[in-house]
């Protein structure tokens, strides 16, 4: 007779309970992870057989459903998880220390000073270490679908579409806007994606910057990099406008089936339907601090990057890190804090 002296499901990895008598895992819903003893060796393989049917069933799950589970933000000091139904943002700190915020619908950070974070309710509440420009004078905001921390600034998109800011602005077009759903900014432009599909820009310049992008149609979701801007349409099809020299990055016109993209400084990452993940863009061997990993990557469901990093989540819930100093700690964190909560 063999037996299985496993206390943790073989397929999400949850633990047993403590107390519990139940063969089955309550997280994942698997009906033999705990079983102890196999009557054969045939029965063994036969179990063997079922946790790989799980694991499968359980990953295609995950990748088809991942976008209604949550997201993931990689910060130059902090990986953050927003889990939607929980209605909680995980932060990792580079140091594997764990903080959780509550009630929250959205979450966003700057480079440098703030974390901006939306709650259930539709108001905002900003995290920082100082408010020398009043970037976390939100208290009095109501009614808000979207929020964006950016450099010396917090904006708002409220229920109408419009945009308001707490901080010194130097955007002055943006209070005209109208039917806003996403905002997202670089370091002297910003970018506004409309209801409708269609993508507005204002910078500090007199005259707005890439104006081609007026004539995009049908955008699902923007990006900004140092030197352009990324629009991914409903198709999957990705536009870009940049620097005219930038031929590399323009590559990302011809690729298609993407479901999302991410940007840092000189390279633009996309997230295909099978999982794998795309990359144009170029920098210096000693700079890319093993970034190229990345194109590796499969069965991937969620990516972000930073200025110094680029993550992924893939469908078996473990947390990819390249280009990013990542402590042992903060992996334990992951796998114990959030990991689990990514079964279904």
């Amino acid at each position: 007779m063999s037996s299985n002296q496993n206390l943790f499901c073989p397929v999400c990895g949850r633990p047993r309970s403590a107390g519990s008598t139940s063969y089955g895992c309550e997280n994942c819903g698997f009906q033999s992870a705990y079983v102890n003893g196999f009557v054969s060796e045939e029965s063994c393989r036969a179990w063997g057989r079922m946790v790989d049917e799980a694991k499968a069933a359980r990953r295609k799950k995950l990748r088809e459903t991942f976008p209604s589970i949550g997201s993931l933000h990689l910060n130059k000091d902090s990986v953050v998880f927003v889990h939607k139904e929980e209605q909680k943002a995980y932060i990792i700190s580079q140091y594997g220390e764990l903080r959780v915020e509550e009630q929250v619908a959205q979450y966003s950070r700057s480079d440098s000073r703030h974390y901006a974070i939306l709650r259930a309710d539709g108001t905002v509440k900003v995290v920082g270490d100082d408010n020398i420009y009043g970037q976390k004078n939100t208290g009095s905001w109501k009614n808000i679908t979207h929020v964006l921390a950016a450099a010396r600034c917090t904006y708002g998109v409220k229920q109408d579409g419009s945009v308001i800011a707490a901080g010194s602005s130097e955007f002055p077009r943006i209070s005209t806007w109208k039917n806003i759903v996403q905002l997202a900014c670089g370091a002297d432009v910003i970018v506004g994606l409309q209801s409708n599909g269609q993508v507005l820009v204002d910078s500090p310049s007199p005259v707005v910057p890439f104006p081609q992008v007026k004539n995009w149609r049908n955008i699902k979701t923007v990006a900004v990099s140092r030197g352009g801007i990324l629009g991914l349409r409903t198709d999957g099809r990705v536009l870009f406008a940049g620097k005219k020299a930038d031929d590399i990055r323009n590559r990302v016109q011809n690729w298609a089936g993407i479901i999302a993209v991410a940007v840092d400084t000189s390279v633009v990452y996309g997230l295909s339907q099978d999982g794998s993940v795309s990359m144009v863009g170029s920098r210096p061997p000693a700079l890319d601090r093993g970034r190229i990993e990345a194109a590796r990557w499969q069965n991937i469901v969620a990516l972000s990057c930073s200025q110094t990093g680029v993550g992924a989540i893939n469908d078996d819930g473990a947390l990819l890190l390249a280009g990013w100093d990542a402590s042992a700690q903060v992996m334990a964190a992951w796998d114990k804090e959030i990991r689990p909560r990514l079964s279904l």
